[in-house]
């Protein structure tokens, strides 16, 4: 470990200064992950009891609109064609 110490004191300062700025914000995410996380979490308990609550509605909106009509009044495929 000692090695590395000694290493590095050897770049230049903008490069040591560099290198501590990038350790002293990884540390910082780092720290900051788990709340990141909870957070997530919620919010994405949130949009699942939303949508539960959504397709519940679209459930009842469809059981209570008119039956579609009878198979024989709209064609089956109005795209193809019977070449016979």
């Amino acid at each position: 470990m000692q090695e590395l110490w000694t290493s590095t004191d050897r770049l230049p300062p903008l490069v040591q200064a560099v290198l501590w700025a990038a350790l002293v914000l990884v540390t910082l995410l780092w720290i900051g992950l788990p709340f990141a996380v909870f957070g997530i979490k919620r919010r994405l308990e949130r949009i699942r009891r939303t949508l539960e609550e959504t397709n519940r509605l679209l459930e009842t909106l469809g059981e209570s609109r008119a039956p579609p009509p009878d198979s024989e009044e709209r064609p089956s495929n109005p795209l193809s064609i019977d070449y016979e």
